[in-house]
């Protein structure tokens, strides 16, 4: 089916969230953080195109955590 590009890049997070778990649960811590670290930017970037859909723009204070964590 067709897909929007903050589709793509949930997916693309899924699937990155997933492998890190897997590498941790096989051990490979190495493997395990360099997975989390791209999902972490991964997420930034879905969390600022949401930002940008909803009119909230980089410069001005939102209320919104750029981690989502409140």
């Amino acid at each position: 089916g067709i897909s929007t590009p903050l589709e793509k890049k949930k997916r693309e997070l899924s699937s990155l969230r997933h492998a890190a778990f897997c590498a941790t649960r096989d051990g490979n811590l190495r493997k395990a953080g360099a997975l989390s670290k791209r999902a972490e930017l991964l997420e930034d970037e879905i969390v600022e195109m949401i930002s940008e859909s909803r009119g909230f723009s980089k410069g001005r204070r939102s209320g919104f955590c750029a981690r989502n964590c409140h």
